[in-house]
């Protein structure tokens, strides 16, 4: 029913598209064909159909994967049977669950999918870094603004109350005790040795991060940025991330981003010992 929801409230059907990974044995034009699916007149069927992308038209085919995307975890190169040129699947779900219509994207209603990157910060202290804009919902803004709501909550929630419901059920309305199935992990390695490394790698880094009171704030904008470039195939050799320099700080009221941040690969970022490095080799 979350398929069907989508469609609903987007006034047509779903469209992704995910690059193909070419290599000898793959088309110079790579056309994605539906025919063998016995769908009469398929190419009308798929309104945007790409030459040299998998085309998938379905929220389903995304749900059942985790919510957790980590640049280091790419366990995802494969959609519907072919190799893909990605290998994490985080705007893969966001473009099958954008329930947007055409009149919001266009006028720039919603700057994004449902599922997407944050758009702000909530606190009153990281206020600063919001350094993009959200439009909002100006009746439920004032309402929480005459009801003491905290500055950064008020405009989040004022921001979310733009979009419709998709879908809500008892548990969420009524709720019973602790829900199992809200436990999430990464996505799944490829043998138990790698899914236990992780595991054991979140739970000292984020210990860490709460021991020393780390701060890894930055600009909105940046954490954006770097969603998009942790999409890129092997990342952890070819992409470089935004990452503060600064991380044992409180925000001055001169702050200026330029100043405060750099651009490291992941490779540098865990194991620079003159700067920030979160893991150092023995």
């Amino acid at each position: 029913f979350l398929n069907k929801n989508v469609i609903e409230r987007r006034q047509s059907k779903v469209s992704a598209n995910v690059p193909i990974m070419k290599d000898f044995n793959t088309k110079d034009t790579f056309t994605d064909d539906f025919s063998s699916y016995g769908i009469e007149n398929w190419q009308n069927y798929l309104l945007n159909l790409r030459d040299n992308y998998i085309h998938l038209d379905s929220s389903s085919i995304s749900w059942g994967c985790c919510c957790l995307q980590l640049s280091l975890t790419t366990a995802c190169p494969i959609w519907r049977g072919y190799l893909s040129n990605v290998d994490r699947r985080w705007n893969i779900l966001s473009q099958t669950t954008d329930d947007r219509t055409k009149e919001e994207i266009e006028n720039n209603i919603l700057h994004c999918s449902r599922y997407s990157s944050v758009s702000c910060y909530l606190s009153q202290t990281s206020q600063i870094y919001n350094d993009i804009k959200i439009n909002i919902d100006h009746e439920v803004y004032q309402t929480l603004i005459n009801n003491d709501c905290p500055e950064g909550v008020d405009r989040h929630f004022a921001h979310l109350f733009l979009r419709d419901p998709l879908y809500v059920t008892d548990e969420q309305v009524y709720p019973t005790g602790d829900d199992p199935s809200a436990t999430y992990a990464f996505e799944l390695q490829i043998t138990y040795f790698e899914n236990a490394a992780f595991t054991v790698f979140l739970s000292l880094l984020t210990r860490a991060i709460l021991s020393y009171k780390i701060d890894l704030r930055m600009s909105i904008s940046l954490v954006n940025q770097n969603m998009e470039r942790a999409q890129i195939r092997s990342t952890i050799q070819q992409s470089k991330f935004h990452f503060p320099t600064t991380i044992f700080h409180d925000v001055p009221t001169d702050y200026e981003f330029s100043k405060n941040w750099s651009i490291l690969t992941l490779v540098t970022l865990g194991n620079n010992q003159q700067r920030m490095g979160f893991i150092i080799k023995g």
